[in-house]
Parts: structure tokens; C-alpha cells; sequence
């Protein structure tokens, strides 16, 4: 909304009658409110924008976890929890945790991608 609101005041500075200068103290006075198509446009920019910071964030930390040995642990970390949970299946039923069912499901799709 502000990034509209902005965009609002910023077109109609540089479209007002009587120069930018004047624009920008009449709009400081009045400022303009954005159109719900500036609103939608500019929020779905900003949105558009975070999913490619997001998508490619990894290839940045990625590298970092892997030489600060983050990735290895965590991997050792949840083979062992799993050989405990699996040994300790005669006394309880084994019920895996939502990370360990997306790090298997992250090895298959790793496995896919390779073939």
C-alpha cells in the first residue's frame, strides 16, 4: 500500500499542471490516493519480486552450509534418530516427524533429478 501510495503521489507530481515543483507541495498538502490497479499491479510486483529473492536465496546459503558442514550433520543427525526410532519400534509404533518425511522426500526427488 505504501509503494502504491507512492507511485500514486509520484505520477501525479510529474503529470500536475503547474510543474513538478508546485506538484509536490499541492500533493503534499492533498496526496493522491492510488487506483486499485496500482494497488493490485505494484503488490503482485513486490510478490513476484520476494519468490525469485527466495527462489535463488539458496544458491547463496547452500554453499555456506555446505562448508560450515551444516547439511552433514543434520543428515547424520536424522539417520540416527531414525536407527533409534527404528530399533525402539518393538516398544512404540514408529511415527516419523514432518522434517524427516520431507528430507526422504528431498533425497527422491534429488534421485529423480539425477536419472
Amino acid at each position: 500500500m505504501v509503494l502504491s501510495a507512492l507511485y500514486a503521489k509520484h505520477h501525479a507530481v510529474q503529470g500536475f499542471l503547474f510543474g513538478e515543483t508546485l506538484g509536490q507541495a499541492y500533493y503534499a498538502v492533498f496526496p493522491p490516493s492510488p487506483s486499485y490497479g496500482q494497488i493490485f499491479c505494484i503488490t503482485a510486483a513486490v510478490m513476484a519480486l520476494l519468490a525469485i529473492l527466495a527462489a535463488f536465496a539458496g544458491l547463496l546459503i547452500d554453499p555456506i552450509q555446505y562448508h560450515l558442514g551444516i547439511h552433514q550433520r543434520r543428515l547424520r543427525k536424522m539417520i540416527e534418530q531414525l536407527e533409534i526410532d527404528i530399533q525402539q519400534q518393538a516398544q512404540s509404533r514408529f511415527n516419523p516427524k514432518d522434517p524427516y518425511i520431507a528430507r526422504i522426500m528431498d533425497i527422491v526427488d534429488a534421485v529423480k533429478t539425477q536419472f
